[in-house]
């Protein structure tokens, strides 16, 4: 699903930041994307328009089926994603967004939620809803105490479903001063990539959709103009990340190494992958692709849609209100020692030991 989001996502935006065509589809795109670009706000719905059968189905050709249960839950699932800003969002730096939200949904409602407002990041999570979804049970408030250290006691908040916050400043201030205290360094600043670099990435990733990608009219459907992309998978995937290798170091935190391999892409089907834009007045309000061509080994019955709805740039995004202020100190040390109990645990042969029929123990 990421992969194919990235290549969807790449494709687009090599697309509407010029890539030659001399096609009124490609023009279309283009245009598509430049009036999104001009918007102040951004929201993106992402789920599956299959069933629980034919996602099983897509993965009986590989090792490991998806269980049923997972496929009815994953075909319910929703991901949202909004976010607003003070610039219009082509023109936008991260100082510029004022509130971003990622939401999952599914068929007992919404089961995790994040909201980053100002300096604050608040989470809310459904716990028994998401036992539900997955059919494992949830812990009780005493399990869960048992097991916790001191500094998280805010987890009942987190259980009872209620919204937690952080104030990611003071978060960061907590880190760096028990870095520093333990002789560490002062963590250095994420990387950052120049106007130069940016340039040099984008005309490369256009080079590989001028090269790879075949972008054709599909036609009028539903009141919108439908403009459709394809390419070989496998091709068009490792090309890209190919071109991006070079800047890799600029790009995060350990560079290269993060980078899949060569090996990583055997098992990539080379499978021609069409994306489905639709165009609303002028604006992108959807995309879709078709994951039934990628389950080579599979019988799939009809096409697995893996769809994504675009709002019409009016999303908000507001702090929840009566949202529990967390420790950051309490939370930094009860995660350090939950951490240390973990390598402990391993380390005395913990992660061979006895399974869990919980979701959340362990």
């Amino acid at each position: 699903m990421t992969a194919v989001g990235c290549v969807a996502a790449l494709t687009a935006g090599a697309v509407a930041c010029g890539t030659e065509q001399e096609l009124s589809p490609g023009k279309q795109l283009s245009n598509a994307f430049d009036a999104m670009g001009k918007q102040r706000s951004l929201s993106v719905e992402m789920g599956f328009d299959a069933s629980p059968d034919q996602l099983v189905a897509l993965t009986k050709g590989g090792d490991e089926p998806m269980p049923p249960a997972m496929a009815k839950a994953l075909s319910k699932l929703k991901v949202t994603f909004s976010a607003e800003s003070k610039k219009a969002l082509a023109d936008s730096e991260q100082g510029d967004v004022t509130g971003s939200l990622m939401k999952v949904s599914g068929a007992e409602g919404d089961l995790v939620e994040g909201r980053f407002v100002g300096d604050n990041v608040y989470y809310r999570v459904d716990v028994k809803a998401i036992a539900k979804t997955t059919g494992s049970p949830a812990p009780s408030k005493e399990e869960l105490h048992a097991k916790l250290p001191q500094g998280l006691e805010f987890v009942d908040k987190v259980l009872d479903g209620q919204w937690v916050k952080v104030d990611t400043k003071e978060m960061k201030k907590v880190a760096e001063k028990q870095s520093e205290a333990k002789g560490g360094k002062k963590p250095s600043a994420e990387p950052t990539l120049s106007e130069k670099t940016q340039k040099k990435i984008l005309d490369e990733i256009k080079g590989v959709v001028k090269n790879e990608v075949t972008i054709k009219d599909g036609g009028k459907r539903d009141g919108a103009d439908h403009v459709v992309a394809t390419a070989p998978f496998r091709t068009v995937l490792q090309s890209v990340f190919d071109k991006l290798r070079p800047f890799a170091d600029e790009m995060s935190p350990g560079g290269a190494a993060n980078m899949p391999k060569e090996k990583d892409f055997k098992d990539i089907p080379n499978t021609k992958v069409s994306v489905d834009f639709a165009i609303k007045k002028g604006k992108l309000s959807a995309a879709s692709v078709d994951l039934a061509p990628l389950a080579e080994k599979a019988k799939v019955k009809g096409e697995v849609p893996l769809r994504m709805t675009f709002g019409d740039g009016d999303a908000k995004v507001a702090a929840p209100e009566n949202a529990t202020a967390v420790d950051p100190e309490k939370l930094i040390a009860g995660l350090m020692s939950m951490a240390s109990e973990a390598r402990g645990t391993v380390g005395r042969g913990g992660a061979h030991g006895a399974g869990t029929s919980s979701l959340f123990t362990g």
